[in-house]
């Protein structure tokens, strides 16, 4: 998965990339749709966008949506980042979904 950011002069180094994916990580895992609204308005910016091999993803609402769709039927699971990597304007997130009780379902980069 690959996350471009806007260039913001905010994000200068390690301590703001561990900010921005642990707010990324709070908003994924975040069940009631008004609070991850918000918890991803703090992170994500109308410029964003968010890759994978099956979805492109652009600006805020689409990526809320995106959120709520994936964790339809869902409830009690969680992302679990393990890795994260910066590279210019990219954040590379190595993470695993696990389910209610713990167990691992996914994993991915």
């Amino acid at each position: 998965m690959s996350i471009k950011l806007r260039s913001d002069p905010a994000v200068t180094g390690p301590a703001d990339v561990d900010r921005l994916a642990s707010g990324y990580c709070s908003a994924w895992n975040e069940p009631d749709p008004k609070l991850r609204l918000r918890r991803l308005k703090a992170i994500w910016h109308d410029e964003a966008t968010f890759d994978t091999a099956a979805v492109h993803v652009l600006g805020l609402r689409e990526m809320d949506a995106h959120i709520g769709a994936f964790w339809a039927g869902r409830y009690g699971w969680r992302f679990v980042v393990v890795d994260v990597t910066a590279h210019g304007r990219h954040l590379h997130l190595t993470w695993k979904l696990v389910d209610p009780t713990g167990r691992e379902r996914l994993a991915g980069h």
